[in-house]
């Protein structure tokens, strides 16, 4: 499980954030259809092998106007809530699927998944969240505006009530950064710095395997400084510090 899940985060994570590709063509075997505006899934959303599943995810027409049936929304919102760390797979379509939907209600599953603040002790335990955090970013400003979702993101990953996942925590940091928002910048700061130095550990669950959570994290704060992306998460920590501090000079300097 864990193997498959190396491979499908990444892929859910561009698909959650992409536009529609109009090269890609839908899924022969099982196209989403698109009746009366209303989304109707395909029986095997949760079981069509990865390929199939991408094609299926692109056939979504993103640009119309368009909303999921009440029972498929309820059917996606129940995957993404899985508890159990051998379905995070079907988690992480459903994040997708509601990312790819142009129905509004979506925002307001994935949020209140996040806002859960669920964690779970499995590695692979927290993908769908993962996915969810990046989700958001697939829907219009106005609408996330709307709904006060950038401002709730911020109260997710700063503070006495962050979430307690953290990979979970630094993705909602990392779209809550792609929404002009610069609160997290010293959460995501703290990340690099992590197990650098014998100091006091971060306001974050204290854990070895951090590559992934500092490579994000870096990725996030270099885009916002708008400069090169130079953090190596298995470098000398020295240089991990260095960096740290440069992001920090570029980010949090008076202006």
């Amino acid at each position: 499980m864990q193997t498959q899940l190396t491979f499908a985060v990444p892929l859910a994570l561009a698909l959650a954030c992409a536009a529609t590709d109009p090269d890609v063509a839908p899924s022969s075997n099982s196209p989403m259809q698109v009746s009366a505006n209303v989304l109707e899934l395909p029986e095997d959303w949760d079981t069509a092998d990865f390929f199939a599943f991408e094609r299926l995810a692109l056939a979504w027409p993103r640009g119309e106007p368009a909303r999921l049936g009440d029972a498929d929304l309820a059917a996606l919102e129940s995957a993404l809530a899985t508890p159990d760390p051998d379905a995070q797979l079907l988690a992480v379509r459903a994040a997708v699927l509601l990312a790819r939907s142009n129905d509004l209600r979506a925002i307001d599953v994935l949020l209140a998944r996040l806002e859960q603040r669920a964690f779970g002790a499995d590695r692979t335990s927290d993908s769908g969240d993962v996915t969810a955090a990046a989700a958001l970013r697939g829907f219009e400003r106005a609408s996330l505006d709307d709904r006060n979702v950038p401002e709730r993101l911020v109260a997710l990953c700063t503070g006495a009530m962050a979430h307690p996942d953290l990979e979970v925590r630094v993705e909602i940091a990392a779209t809550a950064l792609e929404l002009d928002r610069d609160a997290p910048i010293p959460f995501l700061l703290d990340v690099l710095r992590a197990g650098t130095a014998p100091e006091p550990w971060p306001d974050f669950e204290r854990k070895q395997t951090l590559a992934w959570s500092k490579t994000r994290a870096a990725a996030a704060l270099t885009a916002r400084a708008k400069t090169d992306l130079r953090f190596e998460p298995d470098g000398a920590y020295a240089d991990q510090r260095a960096e740290a501090a440069r992001l920090e000079k570029l980010l949090l300097a008076p202006r």
